[in-house]
């Protein structure tokens, strides 16, 4: 992980800084030039969850897959 977001700082598309809460911890961010590529690729990427993860499930599962990410919190305040 380490190398790949040391690539991405030198495409500049995200900047690090030390996590405020943890010495250990370092906090990713986007730069601006991050969200335009992240807004550039988006449909892309979309539309490959949808073909590859959505599209082969029929109603019944579909009911049962909403049932179960509802029950995933993401908690995002990390720095």
């Amino acid at each position: 992980m380490t190398r790949r977001v040391a690539r991405l700082v030198e495409e500049g598309l995200v900047r690090r800084a030390d996590a405020d809460t943890d010495g250990r911890g370092v906090v990713v961010a986007l730069t601006d030039a991050g969200v335009a590529r992240v807004v550039e690729t988006a449909p892309v990427h979309t539309r490959g969850i949808s073909k590859l993860f959505v599209a082969p499930l029929d109603d019944q599962e579909l009911v049962l897959l909403e049932r179960a990410l509802s029950e995933v919190i993401i908690d995002c305040s990390v720095g």
